[in-house]
């Protein structure tokens, strides 16, 4: 608050100065008692209020954190920044001095063997359908993934809402109002929803018991908004091998989840509100899903594609051979080779047909689930931005060996693929066997031996 300072005494002084010189030159009189002290003066007003400070900057989080091959934390900024904070992973500590040895203790018992111990060997960034945070290598070769949690940036229910043994947390963008609400239900409902819902479950393939129904319902949820849940089925013999969980649409058909196991409970993510069926899959029942979702792709139809009639593809059990002439290996379709786009096709068919059937497909180290918000006409299988399609060079391999062999993991089940180019002898033959028109005339000799050219050039 501003205060005026007030300044009616100064010619009061002046005056009474000038009037203390004049008595002087009069006379000098004792001086008088002291005055009763004055009454306070009114308090003043109150100032104007200062101006407004100008708006801080943006503040900045942390986006990754990684250990580089110098064993140096470094952080990644929201704004793109970085920041290298120094060694987390310092070299071996010289030896220490011997210490005086000490007395003989008693013999203790022998103990069992204890197991190996692992250490954390590198952090890095990780993402995939459950959400994101660091993925944590250890020292024996596997490695852990913590998930960062993200908070609802409104809403008194939006952060989580608990049901029972369903738990339920958000992400992303929320308005004010925001509620969820969950639902679980039994084999005994009686709700004509519910039955209905238990009965395409019942008929779905490979499905022998229903082990837990649970509806999900959210109101104000913003589009790019995912939530999380948690189950808690209250059994560690819950695994992705051996159940799956689907999710019930709208038009009466079901799509597979993929889900993790943390204890005794399973894992999802999700931006759909329609109920979800956790369900026990008959013995060696996950094996005979793939084999018929595999038929089921060979058999789906585009309406703007047809695969070229020069591969032909067989499927036997879990292995599915491809056989083409080599001229077939030089075409081209849709801007890739046409081997490519053919296989990327028939991926795209093993969700389009199979929906309720293949929840991820596995390659290498990596697992891909389909992303139903892809726009490729295609396969949509990718791991974040990573299309499975872009990790597997066929054609490369085909140019070297004029073979292709690789292995996908569908749903938990190990599934082969063969490619094989035929005719490339003939090639070679024809090509050793062109006369051409200019008079050009080869300086040595070629013997073909199979797919080797042996070339014989005389010395000059």
């Amino acid at each position: 608050m501003k205060k005026k300072t007030v300044k009616i005494l100064a010619l009061a002084s002046i005056l009474c100065l000038s009037f203390g010189v004049a008595s002087m030159f009069a006379s000098c009189g004792s001086d008088g008692k002291d005055g009763t002290n004055g009454k306070d003066g009114v308090n003043g007003t109150n100032g104007v209020d200062g101006k407004d400070g100008k708006d801080g900057k943006d503040g900045k989080g942390i986006s990754s954190a990684t250990i580089n091959e110098n064993g140096e934390l470094v952080f990644t900024y929201t704004d793109g920044s970085t920041q290298n904070v120094g060694k987390v992973v310092g070299a071996d500590g010289q030896d220490g001095k011997d210490g005086v040895d000490g007395k003989d203790g008693q013999d203790g018992y022998r103990g069992s063997t204890g197991k190996q111990g692992v250490s954390v060997t590198g952090i890095s960034y990780y993402s995939d359908a459950l959400g994101t945070g660091y993925k944590f290598t250890m020292s024996d070769g596997t490695y852990q993934v913590v998930y960062t949690p993200t908070v609802a940036t409104a809403g008194e229910n939006a952060a989580s809402v608990t049901s029972g043994n369903v738990t339920v947390a958000t992400s992303g963008s929320f308005g004010s109002e925001v509620t969820l609400t969950v639902q679980t239900y039994s084999n005994t409902s009686t709700d004509e929803a519910v039955v209905s819902n238990f009965a395409i479950i019942e008929e779905t393939p490979g499905v022998n018991e229903i082990v837990q129904y649970y509806d999900i319902e959210c109101e104000g949820l913003a589009e790019d908004a995912t939530v999380v849940v948690t189950v808690d089925v209250g059994t560690a013999e819950i695994s992705p091998d051996t159940h799956a969980l689907y999710h019930i649409l709208d038009n009466g058909t079901t799509e597979r989840v993929p889900f993790m196991v943390s204890g005794t409970s399973i894992i999802f993510q999700t931006n759909s509100f329609s109920p979800y069926v956790l369900a026990e899959l008959k013995a060696d029942s996950q094996e005979d899903i793939v084999k018929k979702a595999l038929q089921n792709a060979m058999n789906y139809t585009y309406e703007d594609y047809e695969y070229s009639e020069n591969i032909q593809t067989t499927i036997d059990g879990t292995t599915v051979t491809c056989v083409m002439p080599v001229s077939t290996l030089m075409e081209e379709k849709d801007g890739n080779m046409r081997i490519t786009s053919d296989f990327a096709r028939f991926l795209g068919a093993l969700y389009r047909a199979n929906v309720s059937m293949i929840a991820s497909i596995k390659y290498e180290d990596s697992m891909y689930t389909w992303d139903k918000a892809g726009t490729l006409k295609g396969s949509n299988w990718k791991l974040g931005s990573t299309t499975l399609v872009s990790q597997i060079d066929i054609v490369s391999d085909l140019m070297e060996e004029a073979e292709a062999s690789f292995v996908l993991t569908i749903n938990g089940v190990d599934v082969t693929f063969n490619v094989s180019v035929t005719g490339v002898e003939g090639y070679l033959a024809n090509a050793v066997e062109y006369e051409y028109t200019d008079g050009y005339e080869y300086t040595g000799s070629s013997v073909i031996e199979g797919r080797t050219v042996n070339y014989t050039a005389p010395i000059a």
